[in-house]
């Protein structure tokens, strides 16, 4: 949350009721944020800390689940499993406003690897070209004190296009910062 330029108009959080606490400690009023989850119980909290509105959805979030509306702040952790992380990270950049600053924390394998014939991934790599500002590689033990066995990134985005530069900042392998104009140039550095 801490990559978050501004953390004023709309928020929606996805997934991770533990960023909705931080925004909370940071004063910004329940009126503010937004929460979607899959998950009852998380929902339920939701509500009880005064949270503005609380949306459900069942595998991947949509525009419906959130009634159309658009934010300023998309921030989540969302669900790995199937590669689904990949789905939120282009359905987060369509809930954003145009002016609006998207960050996903999810693994960076997707990143770091080109997987032939495996076109979700190849989706969100053209997607990334055109969107993210900054990948943020960390071990994954620094994130959720677990080693997932793959490098978490924390992907940066924009409502709009990025101009083509993308930030690369590489705290899991060499704690390096560079600067690309696409996501094969992060497999070539």
């Amino acid at each position: 949350i801490g990559k978050i330029p501004s953390l004023t108009g709309n928020i929606l959080v996805i997934a991770n009721l533990e960023f909705v606490y931080v925004l909370l400690r940071r004063g910004v009023p329940g009126a503010r944020i937004s929460f979607a989850t899959p998950n009852d119980s998380k929902a339920r909290v939701a509500v009880a800390l005064g949270i503005a509105r609380v949306y459900k959805y069942n595998n991947v979030i949509t525009k419906e689940d959130v009634d159309g509306m658009k934010f300023d702040v998309v921030v989540g952790n969302p669900p790995y499993k199937r590669n689904l992380h990949l789905d939120f990270l282009k359905i987060s950049h369509e809930l954003l406003t145009d002016n609006g600053v998207g960050i996903i924390i999810h693994p960076g394998s997707w990143v770091l690897n080109e997987v032939p014939g495996l076109d979700k991934i190849k989706d969100a790599r053209e997607w990334a070209n055109k969107y993210v500002t900054e990948f943020e590689f960390r071990p994954s033990v620094d994130c959720f004190d677990v080693d997932l066995g793959v490098p978490v990134v924390i992907t940066k985005f924009q409502g709009l296009e990025n101009a083509g530069k993308i930030n690369v900042l590489d705290k899991a392998a060499t704690d390096t910062e560079y600067e690309v104009a696409s996501i094969e140039a992060i497999t070539k550095h």
